[in-house]
Formats: C-alpha cells, sequence, structure tokens
C-alpha cells in the first residue's frame, strides 16, 4: 500500500533494583508494551491511545514490590510527541505520582532504551 510503512511504538519502564531479578518489573525484566502497525505513520491519537493504555495497564498490574511514584516519560521530538494532547494525557492522569515528560533529539540509543531496541532491530 503506498505510503504505509510499519510503524512500531515501545515502551520500556525501567526495573526496580529492590526487585528481585526473576520477577517483573526488576532491572533484568523491565515492564514492556509493544504495538506493530502498517499505517501512514505515528498520529497524535494513535501516540495518545498508546500512552493512555500503558498508564492503564501499570495502574491496573502493578509489579509486585514496585514503589510507583515517580513517572518520566521520554521520547524524541517527533511531531505527535509533542502535541499539547499528549502532555494533557501524560500530566492529568489520575493518581498522585509526579509526572515528567522529557524530549530528546530522535535516534539517541544510549539515552533511551527503546532507542537502543531499534537499533539492534
Amino acid at each position: 500500500m503506498k505510503g504505509k510503512k510499519p510503524t512500531v511504538k515501545l515502551c520500556i519502564k525501567p526495573g526496580d533494583p529492590m526487585i528481585p531479578p526473576e520477577r517483573d518489573g526488576s532491572i533484568q525484566n523491565p515492564r514492556r508494551w509493544f504495538r506493530v502497525g502498517y499505517s501512514t505513520g505515528t498520529t497524535i491519537y494513535t501516540f495518545a491511545n498508546f500512552v493512555r493504555e500503558v498508564n492503564e495497564n501499570i495502574d491496573a498490574n502493578p509489579a509486585e514490590g514496585d514503589v510507583d511514584d515517580y513517572h518520566v516519560y521520554m521520547w524524541d521530538n517527533l511531531w505527535s510527541h509533542t502535541n499539547a494532547l499528549i502532555y494533557n494525557v501524560v500530566e492529568n492522569w489520575p493518581g498522585d505520582r509526579a509526572k515528567e515528560i522529557i524530549l530528546r533529539s530522535p535516534y539517541q540509543p544510549k539515552f533511551d532504551p527503546t532507542e537502543y531496541f531499534f537499533v539492534n532491530f
């Protein structure tokens, strides 16, 4: 299909050193979320829905022993990542945990585990 390409959304929640290695959420076994599709690219709405889905999953299925009081969201400065809707989804997510969005230059695998994944993919 003309104009369409594989589109991958990936989230990795860094592991907690206080969680034993064999458990989900540990440094050795970080939590991950994937969505793979074939589209014209990542839109504001598909990215916002992905962020919502990850947040809902973290809230509904906390890793045993994880203290989830601070979330850092890090992604590149793709236009669909910098839209006000995305900030609204993150900043207005219910709960007491602190939230921060960090924008970085694209394709910096040394600073973002998802980019390291894509480089090796």
